[in-house]
């Protein structure tokens, strides 16, 4: 019985320590956006010192270059390292977050000489913990060797990432030879994966529409690349009356592919 009161007191002692922690944080960041920039980098300190990386990141980039505070190489090196040592325990325990941050780390040199290798290192634990935009981020590191971009594309458009799949369904219709290595052009498959990847959002259904204007794969139908064309336009236009200046720039350039078949 006492051992167990032990740990229920540890533990609330824990998420106490951990809420404490990220209420110092958020006050910081209320600070900072009401100026008080003082109160916020002792805030932030005082979060950084418990641990909270997200502190000492800010911390990092407010003394390496922020317009309202002097730049202090020496404290924005110091921020990096202790960001670094932080992120890069809570990437080995998989935390996906501290992973992503880790990955700029290494290829930028913060806190670390910068290690290209370990970069795509941890990029192939993201993909392999199910992100999808590491997986299609390797798949374009590696667009010079066919075979492990096509499988890191594949991996990525399993995991719903909409334009690995639009780049694999354009392969697959274009078919590619190189060396050793040979696509055949399937245009079902093509097909398939720019039709799975324009039923995910509109702005995914240009390279299907052109598909069916072109006659790339089958006879010239400008009534599917119309009605596909008139769904693109449709979402632009909606984001252009809700006040989106490059929406309305968009929805323009889709509006003249719409063919007027009366003529």
């Amino acid at each position: 019985m006492i051992k167990i009161s032990i740990k229920v007191l540890f533990l609330t002692i824990l998420l106490v320590g951990c809420s404490d922690n990220e209420y110092k944080y958020k006050k910081a960041e209320d600070a900072w956006q009401n100026k008080e920039y003082d109160k916020a980098i002792s805030l932030y300190s005082d979060a950084c010192k418990n641990d909270n990386y997200q502190a000492c990141l800010k911390l990092a980039n407010i003394y390496e270059k922020d317009e309202f505070i002097d730049a202090n190489p020496e404290n924005s090196k110091k921020y990096y390292q202790i960001t670094f040592n932080l992120i890069k325990n809570k990437c080995d325990n998989n935390d996906i977050t501290a992973c992503d941050i880790l990955v700029t780390f290494y290829e930028k040199g913060r806190g670390v000489d910068v290690n290209q290798e370990q970069a795509d290192q941890i990029l192939n634990k993201l993909c392999d913990l199910k992100q999808s935009k590491s997986c299609y981020y390797l798949a374009r590191i590696y667009s010079d060797n066919l075979t492990l971009h096509m499988d890191y594309l594949t991996k990525a458009c399993n995991l719903d990432n909409m334009q690995a799949c639009i780049d694999m369904g354009n392969t697959y219709i274009r078919g590619f030879n190189e060396g050793i290595i040979n696509i055949k052009k399937d245009y079902k498959k093509g097909l398939e994966l720019l039709e799975k990847a324009c039923d995910k959002s509109e702005i995914y259904c240009s390279d299907l529409a052109g598909i069916y204007m072109s006659g790339q794969v089958e006879e010239q139908d400008y009534n599917k690349s119309n009605t596909i064309f008139q769904k693109i336009d449709n979402y632009y236009l909606k984001q252009c009356k809700n006040g989106s200046d490059i929406a309305c720039v968009i929805e323009k350039n889709i509006a003249n592919k719409i063919i007027d078949l009366d003529k």
